[in-house]
């Protein structure tokens, strides 16, 4: 397994510290990771946000970048939080301050300074496509995590032959890995009050998803199809956690938990109600911290979206019980607004919906 950083664990765990060892097997889906059967119904609570809309409308993303959100996470400097906002089109990211007078700054991943770093880049405005579906933040780290997809080719109207359908290709397109990897960054105050950007590293999670037996067997299929299709990352408490849309396996999902260098992955089987994850973050507080996933289809169709609270902390996953996973909260969608993203912002737990430009930002106390 080939690892691509300048970035040693030391200076992650310097930033993140208490790490406990724990044994990285692989458990059987078991009746214990099955959240309890709660009401499905708690849509209440939920109200837009309208600031935060309009300062993501404003993004100078390409209309596909901008209608095609796919993540957020809050990045602290000092005292000044930003919020740092990526999108599945493209290979830009975005910059946010917060508060009404919001401006924002545009960043494209190819053009960030890397050094002696070995690792290959899209050429800087170019069309291709990163797939870039989560963002985590950690300290002065930033991870802009690809999905580790293939992609089949989407028949176009009229056509009904199957010569479009035999074709599957890396989600960055044919010959390209650019979505296989999480691009580890290195933030610090710059001028014009943003930050700025070095690309400390690139670890090929495709490679680290793929060496596990519950996911090996997907090697060849594509997202769609229910193959490996990573949504989620959250860093928290020493691990690196990577949440997966698919494969749900007989209606189980998966959620990674590895070390902070990439190293000892672990898998729990969650029951969603048969959903994946389409995104992972952790909020803290006295009442109600833990690893929140937003859940939603594999298949790209609307339907339930559900907010999951999962507090099984360092257990290992054959010590996950049925109390530490609690569906808390139905997230409203339709057609046009599917949720793709979450994030912690204040006291609040917020989503960004894909299909609409600027997210349609909605947020609610948190549990």
């Amino acid at each position: 397994m080939v690892w691509l950083s300048r970035i040693g664990q030391g200076l992650l765990t310097m930033t993140l510290a208490g790490c406990t060892k724990t044994e990285g097997t692989l458990p059987k889906p078991h009746a214990e990771a099955t959240a309890p059967a709660p009401d499905r119904a708690k849509k209440d609570g939920w109200r837009a946000n309208h600031e935060l809309e309009k300062a993501l409308e404003r993004l100078a993303f390409d209309k596909d970048a901008a209608e095609n959100l796919s993540d957020a996470a809050v990045l602290t400097l000092g005292s000044k939080p930003f919020l740092v906002v990526v999108s599945d089109e493209g290979h830009d990211f975005a910059v946010l301050t917060l508060g009404a007078d919001a401006k924002s700054k545009v960043y494209d991943l190819a053009e960030l300074p890397h050094g002696d770093l070995a690792v290959e880049l899209p050429s800087p405005k170019s069309k291709v496509e990163v797939d870039i579906e989560a963002v985590t933040t950690a300290g002065d780290r930033v991870f802009l995590t690809g999905s580790a997809s293939l992609k089949r080719k989407k028949p176009k109207d009229g056509d009904h032959s199957s010569k479009r359908l035999e074709e599957i290709v890396p989600a960055s397109g044919a010959g390209a890995n650019f979505s296989n990897y999480v691009y580890e960054l290195s933030a610090r105050a710059g001028e014009g009050g943003f930050p700025e950007f070095v690309l400390a590293g690139a670890h090929d999670v495709r490679e680290l998803l793929l060496a596990l037996p519950l996911v090996a067997t997907f090697k060849d299929v594509p997202s769609k199809d229910n193959g490996l299709d990573v949504e989620g990352a959250v860093v928290h408490g020493g691990y690196f956690y990577f949440g997966l849309r698919g494969p749900v396996l007989r209606g189980r999902a998966l959620v990674v938990r590895t070390r902070l260098d990439f190293t000892e992955p672990e898998v729990f089987t969650l029951d969603l109600g048969g959903l994946g994850v389409r995104a992972l973050s952790y909020i803290d507080g006295a009442s109600g911290a833990g690893l929140y996933i937003l859940a939603g289809p594999t298949l790209p169709r609307e339907d339930l979206f559900e907010l999951f609270r999962f507090t099984a902390g360092e257990k290992s996953p054959n010590d996950v019980q049925s109390a530490d996973l609690a569906l808390v909260a139905t997230v409203p969608s339709s057609d046009e607004k599917r949720p793709e993203a979450l994030f912690a912002l204040g006291k609040d737990v917020c989503v960004l919906s894909d299909g609409v430009v600027g997210g349609a930002p909605r947020c609610r106390a948190s549990f």
